[in-house]
């Protein structure tokens, strides 16, 4: 899936989650002619009381389209479960495949510092994912490796325990209409 055109990708534990806390930057990046992609290790499909799981599941997956379609991105769904994301290679290596279809040269996730477990754990399988697609002698289905490239961390209130803001993205624009 590599294209001409630069890609950003935003690494998520739940559907919402990117688009709560960098959805406003990876639109400024597609206006900018970026390809933008936001990976949902799970569809947070857990978090409604008042539905079962299976009607939120599908309720997100939903939402999730409908957002990628006004911010001009592309959705992808791992099939993990909500609040049972588990910290080993195989969910890594199930993110650096995707790293190393789509050629990103910036990456955003959540912070480690978290309440929520899923998203300490999308936070380290993050990194590996990326070391795992970096490394030409790590076997990723037969893919060329993702040269390393930047990788930043989202902002968001469920991960305050030492996150420490260093780089702004001004999004005003992204506003503007």
């Amino acid at each position: 899936m590599t294209s001409s055109k630069p890609c950003i990708v935003a690494i998520g534990a739940h559907a919402a989650d990117m688009e709560f806390t960098a959805g406003a930057t990876l639109l400024k990046h597609v206006r900018d002619g970026w390809q933008a992609h936001i990976i949902n290790l799970t569809l947070g499909e857990k978090g409604a009381s008042s539905q079962s799981v299976d009607e939120y599941a599908a309720q997100k997956k939903a939402e999730a389209d409908a957002c990628a379609e006004v911010l001009g991105l592309t959705q992808h769904y791992l099939p993990y479960k909500d609040g049972e994301v588990q910290l080993n290679d195989e969910v890594a290596r199930a993110i650096a495949v995707l790293l190393r279809r789509l050629q990103p040269q910036v990456l955003i996730t959540h912070w480690h510092g978290s309440i929520h477990l899923d998203h300490t754990h999308c936070y380290h399988l993050t990194r590996r994912a990326h070391f795992m697609a970096a490394i030409k002698h790590f076997e990723v289905d037969g893919l060329p490796r993702m040269p390393a490239c930047r990788m930043y961390y989202a902002d968001n209130w469920e991960d305050p325990e030492s996150f420490e803001p260093y780089i702004y993205v001004d999004v005003s624009e992204v506003f503007d209409e």
